[in-house]
């Protein structure tokens, strides 16, 4: 990305991508500067809307990332990814009815979105809807809900101690 900024440095994905590189390594006073100037560039940018609200969520402006996310969710039409951060937003302020519609909107465009299903789940549970939330994936599966049902395969491999390559909830792979 850097190279790419020295050619072109008002280049918007570059720009976006090299702050979503610099917060995944926890360089966020790093990164914020260059998503502000993508979006100074272009306010209407949504991957930088997106990826801006999930860093300022990060340092726990909470507040300020919902209007990004709201932006980014208008300007997009709704899509699941950025319907799925700002649910994991909601659920921070404790929002989980808006959270949950928020999952549901972004499951009606991609049915097997993983993140959206995890905080559909998450949203649940949050009130108090513990069986629906255990039962959470699309379509739901009959009962019971146990873990040889819900992924027979992680049930037969050993539980693996590392955890690379997980994207945590809220992480943006959006671009």
């Amino acid at each position: 990305y850097c190279q790419a900024l020295a050619i072109d440095p008002n280049h918007l994905e570059a720009l976006n991508n090299l702050a979503d590189s610099l917060t995944a390594m926890e360089r966020t006073s790093d990164a914020l500067p260059l998503l502000e100037r993508a979006l100074a560039l272009n306010p209407d940018y949504v991957p930088a809307l997106n990826n801006r609200a999930n860093l300022l969520q990060l340092l726990g402006r909470t507040a300020d990332a919902l209007q990004d996310f709201d932006r980014a969710a208008a300007l997009s039409q709704g899509h699941p990814y950025v319907l799925f951060n700002r649910a994991g937003a909601l659920m921070t302020l404790k929002r989980y009815a808006e959270a949950e519609a928020d999952c549901r909107r972004a499951l009606a465009q991609a049915p097997d979105h993983v993140g959206a299903l995890f905080n559909l789940g998450k949203a649940q549970a949050g009130q108090k809807k513990l069986g629906d939330a255990m039962a959470t994936r699309h379509p739901p599966p009959p009962a019971p809900h146990t873990l040889a049902d819900c992924a027979p395969a992680a049930v037969a491999r050993p539980i693996r101690s590392s955890m690379a390559g997980v994207v945590t909830p809220g992480a943006s792979r959006f671009r």
